[in-house]
């Protein structure tokens, strides 16, 4: 919560100074690329995995591989008024993690299972957004963005346990906020740094076993897809 409240309040301070400065050029389009870091807590998944899992050290190293994913958004803009603009943005996330040859424990008191365990998550968003630029530097080519948007989430988990597949699928209302800089390579093409936040949860997901599909309440075990994000793009402007 308090990730979102600082963009967003950087947000409105940007989006009061853009009103000081004039574009000529209307419209800006957008892509990026980059890192993004999962926020959610894994403890409970972990406790579970601990049940069937010899190894504990596999399932830090699960967890770990799955906070950390890449990402990549695009998104158009148009300036409406001076340097405040209204558009569409869009962004993908992916995240995977597998682990071979790890020993499961059927709790029989004589076996163990050897097999392997994977899975590998989406988020997709689409929304419309605002945003806002502000220009500083004695020759203008340097310049902060804002921008927040509120849209929607589609999720998808691929996963894998002892060769039995299953997909959870789900979506819900999601939010978005960033702050960002670039620096002016021609009056039309820029380069800029971004980072925001983005924050999603899920109160209900569909699970498919490959025979059937049966519809899962979370309650308070929501599955949090709110991550930090870090990209590198280039802007065009016209």
């Amino acid at each position: 919560m308090k990730t979102r409240l600082i963009f967003l309040f950087l947000f409105v301070c940007c989006l009061i100074h853009a009103q000081e400065n004039k574009n000529t050029e209307k419209w800006r389009f957008s892509l990026s690329g980059g890192l993004g870091y999962l926020l959610g807590s894994t403890g409970d998944a972990k406790k579970e995995m601990q049940d069937v899992i010899v190894d504990p050290g596999v399932i830090d190293d699960y967890y770990s591989d799955l906070k950390l994913g890449t990402q990549a958004s695009a998104d158009i803009h148009y300036f409406f008024y001076q340097n405040l603009a209204a558009g569409l943005t869009y962004s993908f996330f992916r995240t995977s993690a597998r682990q071979n040859d790890v020993v499961f424990d059927p709790h029989d008191g004589v076996h163990h299972i050897v097999g392997n365990i994977s899975e590998t998550a989406f988020v997709n968003y689409i929304a419309p957004s605002l945003m806002a630029r502000e220009f500083f530097g004695s020759d203008k080519k340097w310049a902060l963005t804002s921008n927040f948007s509120v849209g929607y989430a589609f999720y998808r988990n691929e996963g894998s346990l002892l060769n039995q597949n299953l997909l959870m699928t789900g979506g819900n209302v999601a939010i978005q906020a960033g702050i960002g800089i670039e620096y002016s390579l021609s009056k039309n093409i820029a380069i800029g740094l971004d980072a925001n936040a983005f924050y999603a949860s899920l109160g209900e997901v569909k699970l498919n076993n490959g025979y059937q599909t049966i519809t899962q309440d979370l309650k308070d075990q929501r599955e949090n897809l709110s991550r930090l994000n870090v990209s590198l793009g280039i802007r065009f402007y016209r």
